[in-house]
């Protein structure tokens, strides 16, 4: 008599090595996010794609160095999309790094996904969550596709990864917390997570890395 279910084994993800902190310095203040590694065509030049806001606080010129796995390395090239809050770092090194593989479809509405980043200056932190539908966007966002989530994300958690918990595949880009307007300040909105999925942003991200 056959098998009456079938089970799935999840991917594993390396989020500890995959996983990039950004350290951000201008002249009159230092600020923090996060990033993916993604794989270039040259082996001693390595990226890393992340939030635009994150590394362009305000317009100012500012210092960058990223940090992987406690190793820092100072950023080399910054390449920001024409229209979505997305940038991609470059930096070198002969050290043999890991990577993410970046999906290039949409996230499955209640698929499980996990969120990866940096944030409160604390260390690597993996929340879990499901992915929503794409939702309305606002100018701040580059009036991106987006995606809702509620993996839960905090403070610097902006430009780290969104993975599928099925495949390991990067998802997904952390843009922001949801925020709700009241009379004297914002309120952050528990499990109110928008990402940009990687499938808006593939072919761009494939133009920027191959040429590396």
């Amino acid at each position: 008599m056959g098998a009456c279910c079938s089970f799935k084994e999840k991917a594993s993800i390396d989020f500890e090595n995959i996983s990039a902190l950004i350290k951000v310095k201008s002249e009159k203040a230092v600020s923090s996010g996060s990033g993916t590694l993604i794989k270039t065509n040259n082996k001693d030049k390595h990226a890393v794609l992340t939030a635009k806001h994150v590394v362009k606080p305000s317009g100012k010129e500012v210092a960058i160095k990223v940090v992987v796995n406690g190793l820092s390395f100072d950023v080399a090239e910054v390449f920001l999309h024409p229209d979505y809050d997305i940038a991609i770092l470059t930096f070198e090194t002969s050290n043999v790094l890991s990577y993410a593989e970046i999906d290039n479809g949409n996230p499955r509405p209640t698929e499980e996904v996990y969120a990866a980043g940096y944030p409160l200056q604390i260390g690597l932190i993996v929340t879990h969550g499901i992915a929503n539908y794409s939702v309305q966007t606002s100018p701040g966002a580059g009036y991106a596709p987006m995606f809702f989530c509620s993996a839960p994300i905090y403070s610097g958690n902006s430009g780290g990864g969104v993975y599928s918990k099925e495949s390991g595949k990067l998802i997904g880009v952390s843009i922001m917390v949801g925020a709700e307007a009241s009379m004297y300040n914002k309120i952050i909105v528990p499990h109110t997570h928008f990402f940009i999925p990687t499938a808006a942003i593939f072919s761009w991200v494939g133009g920027v890395i191959n040429e590396r």
